[in-house]
């Protein structure tokens, strides 16, 4: 397994953001998955975590699995999540993320998360974009930027 080093601000993976997830994300054989202990924070109804917590994990190892295969920035077109039963704040959890497809203009990727002991919680499939050269060079830039501010300076984007 290989981590990621994700964007320092990011509010799903960056470790200079204190309001963050922080997730680890780590790749391997194409996928990308990171495990998380959802805070009591993220709670939605009395015992049961927001979806919202659940699809931002979602989302982020999806969108990794574009960006690692690729070496391009990908973002999210389409998402579409199904819960199958609810995840416990205080629990961790393990989301997984992989391309399922290559459709020329985007990518269909797939993702679940399982909680402890493998129960299937929810499950995504969504169609991520590449940025044009442009954008993706205007984010590589700005990552640059932002992790030497945030006192991050040997972190940079994926190559």
């Amino acid at each position: 397994m290989r981590k990621i080093s994700g964007y320092p601000s990011c509010m799903a993976c960056g470790k200079a953001n204190p309001r963050g997830f922080q997730l680890d994300l780590f790749a391997d054989g194409g996928k990308v998955t990171t495990t998380f202990r959802l805070p009591a924070w993220a709670n939605g109804f009395p015992g049961a975590a927001h979806g919202g917590a659940l699809c931002t994990l979602l989302d982020e190892v999806m969108a990794w699995a574009a960006i690692d295969a690729t070496c391009r920035y990908h973002v999210t077109g389409e998402m579409n999540v199904r819960f199958l039963a609810p995840a416990v704040p205080g629990e961790e959890v393990t989301a997984v993320g992989e391309i399922a497809e290559d459709r020329r203009r985007f990518l269909l990727c797939r993702g679940e998360v399982r909680g402890p002991g493998g129960a299937l919680l929810a499950k995504a499939e969504g169609k991520f974009f590449p940025v044009s050269a442009e954008q993706q060079t205007a984010m590589e830039e700005r990552w640059r930027h932002d992790a030497a501010a945030l006192g991050h300076p040997g972190e940079g984007p994926p190559a």
